[in-house]
């Protein structure tokens, strides 16, 4: 009898309990860490193509003769993008417009969009079901053509 009950208090072996929490927490980790490798380089482009589309607007309302605003505001966006060392002009597309005429108080639009292939993130085009995510931003400014009243 004394036999029996000494079996009853022994714990179960549980030795592949371990390696299947292991296996399973790995899992997890690493499709967590294929994520962040997977949208990381798009968040990258999008911060990229914001920051841009802002500086592009900033630079066109505020130049000095309205012939150039189109042009500065481009400039700014490029500038931007090489930066972030993203300008590849096949990829780029910049385009600024006033909203009505140029003239001080109207509003500058500025449009940065920019082509990311998908082919260098694994599994990205199984996902997506895409080989290009165009990222794209809009930002509006103010025009601001300083004029000396004196």
């Amino acid at each position: 009898m004394r036999a029996h009950l000494r079996g009853l208090n022994q714990p179960q072996r549980q030795d592949g309990q371990a390696l299947m929490e292991l296996a399973l927490a790995l899992t997890l980790m690493m499709t967590m860490i294929g994520g962040v490798m997977a949208l990381g380089p798009l968040t990258y482009v999008r911060i990229a193509v914001d920051t841009a589309s802002y500086d592009c607007a900033t630079a066109a309302g505020r130049s000095l003769k309205p012939a150039l605003g189109a042009y500065q505001g481009t400039v700014a966006a490029q500038e931007t993008l090489d930066g972030f060392g993203l300008l590849d002009p096949g990829r780029a597309a910049i385009t600024v417009t006033a909203q009505g005429s140029w003239n001080r108080g109207k509003e500058v639009l500025c449009t940065v969009s920019y082509a990311v292939p998908l082919g260098q993130f694994p599994l990205a085009t199984l996902v997506a079901g895409e080989t290009v995510r165009t990222v794209s931003s809009t930002a509006l400014g103010r025009i601001e053509t300083f004029k000396a009243s004196w």
